[in-house]
């Protein structure tokens, strides 16, 4: 329920769930320059002698707020985790350019497509093929059987340990909280593994061909 109210240094002077009601007196309080209508849906009462209105931060209303915020935290760890997921994701790599055939640092986004055609690569490649892979920066690098498999595993690893491991410990720390407070405090972020893993393609490897690259480069 929303309560309409007007405070004043700490101290509401009056409160109702009628807006226009608390409106009203507004306009026929004295002093009243600087002072507005304010709404909440912490409830107000009056005290128990009925002198003035007070905040009734019962155990009842602070328990269901508690509730609110870790609904709402927890559905921010789950999108962010399915985003993470589906875009996020990214395994950063030093791999050798197509172009220009010089090793650069690159990131490879690690969704369960790509893993999918990365995992295609693996098994029908032979060790000493290589085909184009489209990165993050959207530059083309070369990978060989042996950088597919690595990338394979290394993709299925972050998607387990996001679903089996992060997900999991934001969801206790949610639940372990006793304020609403401490439930917002709660960072929820998935990290990227920071190593840089060396995927340079050894220069003697056959190259790919043009057919090749448009064939085998991602969308």
């Amino acid at each position: 329920m929303t309560n309409y109210y007007i405070e004043q240094n700490g101290k509401i002077l009056t409160a109702n769930t009628d807006k226009k009601a608390v409106q009203n007196t507004l306009l026929f309080m004295p002093n009243s320059e600087g002072l507005e209508v304010k709404e909440t849906e912490r409830p107000i009462v009056l005290s128990d002698d009925c002198s003035e209105f007070i905040w009734a931060d019962t155990a009842e209303y602070l328990s269901e707020e508690l509730a609110k915020a870790k609904e709402l935290k927890t559905q921010e760890a789950t999108d962010k985790a399915y985003s993470f997921e589906e875009k996020d994701a990214l395994i950063t790599v030093n791999a050798t350019n197509l172009k220009t055939r010089a090793s650069g640092t690159y990131h490879i986004e690690g969704n369960l497509t790509n893993n999918i055609k990365m995992s295609a690569y693996a098994s029908t490649l032979d060790d000493t093929s290589v085909v184009p892979w489209n990165t993050k920066e959207n530059v083309n690098i070369l990978l060989n059987k042996t950088a597919c498999q690595t990338l394979t595993s290394l993709m299925s690893q972050l998607n387990a340990k996001l679903w089996t491991v992060d997900f999991p410990t934001y969801l206790a720390q949610i639940d372990a909280a006793t304020t609403v407070d401490e439930v917002n405090a709660i960072n929820i972020e998935y990290q990227n593994p920071q190593e840089v893993v060396d995927i340079n393609v050894p220069p003697a490897e056959e190259e790919p061909t043009q057919e090749e690259t448009n064939a085998n480069t991602p969308a």
